[in-house]
């Protein structure tokens, strides 16, 4: 006999086992905000299952402050902060600066979770 996946006379459907991500990537997330604190479960249980990520960020300060909360949390920075060459093409004026503009995902970094000390 075949295996059925649905239910059936009132049993409950079999639930799909979670498995990690192969990459988690986080577009202009803000995660080193004051507000973004709801972040912290989230790296945890990235750096936990050491899952690669990229995070992308409007401006390179950004870039810089989101890499800080990553490896606070426990994670390595693998590549950047840096500018990314795959960010949007047009530029968005800073509205509370003259003549300044910054792009959609205008910097990233890669990152994974740090490597464990060898004894």
């Amino acid at each position: 006999g075949g295996s059925s996946h649905g239910s059936s006379h009132g049993s409950k459907p079999q639930e799909c086992a979670w498995r990690p991500p192969d990459i988690a990537v986080a577009f202009n997330s803000g995660i080193s905000e004051h507000d973004q604190k709801l972040w912290v479960p989230a790296l945890e249980v990235l750096i936990r299952h050491r899952v690669p990520v990229v995070f992308t960020s409007y401006n390179d300060v950004e870039a810089a402050a989101d890499a800080a909360v990553w490896r606070a949390a426990g994670g390595d920075v693998t590549l950047g902060p840096e500018r990314n060459p795959f960010r949007a093409l047009e530029p968005i004026s800073e509205p509370s600066q003259v003549d300044t503009f910054y792009y959609q995902n205008y910097y990233w970094w890669c990152g994974r979770a740090r490597a464990a000390a060898s004894s």
